[in-house]
């Protein structure tokens, strides 16, 4: 078994590291006993400005190299993905600042994370997935509203957190999963502006009033929102979900223009008049912890100009 990394900070024209899978990896520093011990092996990696991805998941490493230089203020913009998923035994990040290029951060199974600097999340417009699924964090740094183009934000089963910080302004934002959050009480902000936004879980939080969705969409595709009882609402159109939540927490249809309709009802009449049903309970393919393959991950998430260039293209001629 791979026990230790050799010493790899030199190496200038290294595009990719990837030793996921190495559980008896411990270190990536040298744990060479008594003299012999290189103490500056691996220490920073700030030299690798070619590093495209960074895979240490499933390693047993307790801490990371650095990413920055004391006389330098350079940033390594190259690094896309930065991997830790099922690091059990890791207990601290590094300043992850000078990572401007960012896409994909997951500590997802990081157990023994506690706390995570705020500097950690600043100059990251190019983030696009945050994975911190089952860390032991209690709170997330206020810098999480910097993250202006995240596509998603999974947090699920980290039981010990207590509360979020104001997000409202993700506006890119398109899964945010919660689900099993126990301590979790309430959401601040709102996600009006969050118009590409498409799949909202608060199941198994103590949630009792969810967040304002979205007024508009940009996504033609169906929207859900699982609510922290486990009922879910699916649609096309984020107002009519609204509105079938109100009737079913108020236990009044007629306080809302919104009619609930036998099921044999919405079965005959067309798709875009249908309104919104609470439907069974089931976990969200694209947010179940551990559903993220690793083809998934290194990926990198397509630009959201492109984007929303595309999506006006067939709004134009549709």
């Amino acid at each position: 078994l791979l026990k230790d990394l050799p010493d790899i900070q030199e190496l200038k024209n290294l595009e990719v590291v990837d030793i996921s899978g190495a559980h008896g990896l411990q270190t990536c520093f040298d744990n060479t006993p008594g003299e012999k011990k290189n103490k500056s092996k691996n220490v920073n990696f700030h030299h690798l400005r070619q590093l495209q991805l960074l895979d240490l998941s499933e390693s047993q490493i307790d801490m990371l190299p650095m990413f920055q230089d004391a006389e330098e203020a350079a940033k390594i913009h190259s690094l896309k993905r930065l991997l830790l998923r099922n690091c059990r035994k890791l207990v601290k990040l590094p300043n992850l600042k000078p990572l401007s290029g960012l896409q994909i951060l997951d500590l997802s199974g990081t157990i023994s994370l506690v706390k995570i600097l705020e500097v950690c999340f600043e100059d990251k417009k190019e983030l696009r997935s945050l994975n911190l699924s089952g860390a032991n964090i209690r709170q997330l740094p206020s810098t999480i509203e910097e993250l202006s183009n995240l596509d998603e934000l999974l947090l699920r089963d980290c039981t010990n957190l207590e509360s979020l910080p104001n997000i409202e302004k993700l506006t890119n934002l398109e899964v945010f999963d919660v689900c099993g959050c126990t301590k979790l009480h309430t959401i601040e902000g709102s996600f009006e502006d969050m118009s590409y936004m498409r799949d909202v879980n608060l199941s198994g939080t103590k949630v009792s009033i969810p967040p304002e969705l979205p007024k508009e969409t940009k996504l033609r595709c169906s929207k859900r929102i699982t609510l922290a009882d486990g009922s879910v609402f699916e649609g096309e159109i984020w107002s009519k979900i609204t509105e079938a939540i109100t009737i079913q927490m108020t236990g009044n249809p007629s306080s809302s223009e919104a009619v609930v309709k036998s099921q044999e009802i919405i079965e005959n009449e067309p798709e875009e008049t249908r309104e919104i049903q609470p439907s069974e309970t089931r976990t969200s393919k694209s947010t179940e912890e551990g559903g993220f393959t690793k083809e998934r991950l290194l990926q990198v998430p397509i630009k959201r100009d492109i984007y929303k260039s595309i999506l006006s293209h067939f709004d134009s001629i549709s």
